[in-house]
């Protein structure tokens, strides 16, 4: 049986997508080129929510409805996705 360790090396360390605050406590700004999709999951892979955009440049997330955890945001710009670590507090 193999054991995978998760470690922030398996984040993407993409700078062309940056999401602030991190961590957050409500409202997340995610910036990048031509946005055309953000998922967000959890840490065990469950989505938790999913939305398609026209190319934005900025989208502001509201995680409010979102429990106090870490999560994984997918953030898809120009056809390329970027998995990033967020926490929310």
């Amino acid at each position: 049986m193999r054991t995978a360790v998760l470690t922030n090396a398996a984040f993407s360390k993409d700078q062309t997508v940056k999401l602030s605050p991190n961590p957050t406590s409500g409202t997340l700004t995610v910036v990048g080129k031509n946005i055309t999709h953000i998922a967000i999951t959890d840490m065990l892979g469950k989505q938790m929510n999913t939305a398609d955009y026209k190319g934005l440049d900025t989208v502001n997330l509201n995680l409010d409805a979102l429990s106090n955890r870490i999560y994984i945001i997918n953030v898809t710009c120009d056809k390329e996705t970027s998995a990033i670590k967020i926490i929310k507090q």
